[in-house]
């Protein structure tokens, strides 16, 4: 996947160098310009395709592993345990427990003031952020980072706390009643 990208990045590269190229003549620049632009449309057209099929993809291997289970060791007991849902979307190891979600990263040199923690749709926690200039003349870095929860979480109850360098979320999950509930057959 990443070798197609990369040699669709030189296509691209390379059609930006030939319509350089037939600017500076005048007998061929129109014609080659419109064949630059042809170029690069074909570019983006193949890049959508890869797009939609890496989507695709990660879709599938998503299911399976919702359907199937990876196993993965507890780091806390150190036994194997079937997992049901990988986070693909951030760094962070993501806690869970029956009651909550907890998501802890480290990140030092933020600014404490800049750190946006947002809960979407009740199940993507995307946290945004801004990295301060270690050096005088550096640019400040900006930070983001989304995870799709396995459970949907609560709106509110959700608590951030940063500390040392190291970002804590926790979040409630929705409690759903375990009752049973009959239902008349007709």
């Amino acid at each position: 996947m990443r070798g197609i990208l990369a040699g669709l990045a030189v296509f691209f590269i390379a059609s930006f160098g030939f319509v350089a190229w037939a600017a500076t003549n005048s007998n061929t620049a129109d014609s080659a310009a419109d064949q630059a632009r042809q170029d690069y449309r074909a570019y983006l057209e193949k890049l959508k395709e890869l797009s939609t099929q890496y989507g695709q993809i990660t879709g599938q291997i998503k299911e399976v592993i919702k359907e199937e289970g990876v196993p993965t060791i507890d780091e806390n007991t150190g036994q194997i345990k079937i997992t049901h849902d990988l986070n693909f979307s951030g760094s962070g190891p993501v806690q869970e427990t029956e009651k909550d979600i907890k998501i802890v990263i480290e990140k030092p040199g933020l600014k404490k003031d800049s750190i946006r923690v947002t809960v979407e749709n009740n199940r993507t926690l995307r946290i945004r952020a801004v990295k301060k200039a270690v050096q005088a003349g550096q640019q400040e870095e900006r930070f983001e980072e989304a995870y799709d929860l396995s459970s949907p979480v609560q709106d509110h109850n959700t608590h951030a706390k940063y500390e040392d360098g190291i970002l804590t979320v926790t979040l409630q999950k929705i409690q759903t009643p375990k009752k049973t509930v009959p239902v008349l057959v007709q």
